[in-house]
């Protein structure tokens, strides 16, 4: 499970580069020790409106991202508002 120099690749990071969603250099995917985390939409402002994750099936041991992590079928989705000061001011959570 390690590479080489005997590291684990415990996680990644991944910006997003295209105009939809307005997700220009904002975190688009996180990959971590719980999972895969996709941001799916952000408003005009920057705020995050919507997220989805997947967590991993092995979460008891070290992830290693360099090689296949197996995740969950099951995806959980939450979606953001903000008033007009841009402060959250609720979340839903749902099983997809």
């Amino acid at each position: 499970m390690t590479d080489n120099d005997g590291y684990y690749k415990t996680g990644r990071i991944i910006y997003g580069s295209m105009p939809e969603g307005n997700s220009i250099g904002k975190v688009v995917e996180i990959w971590d020790q719980s999972g895969k985390t996709f941001t799916k939409k952000y408003d005009f402002k920057g705020n995050l409106l919507s997220l989805q994750r997947k967590l991993a099936v092995d979460y008891k041991d070290v992830l290693d991202w360099s090689q296949s992590v197996k995740l969950e079928k099951d995806e959980f989705v939450q979606l953001f508002e903000y008033d007009a000061m841009f402060n959250e001011t609720g979340f839903w959570q749902q099983k997809a």
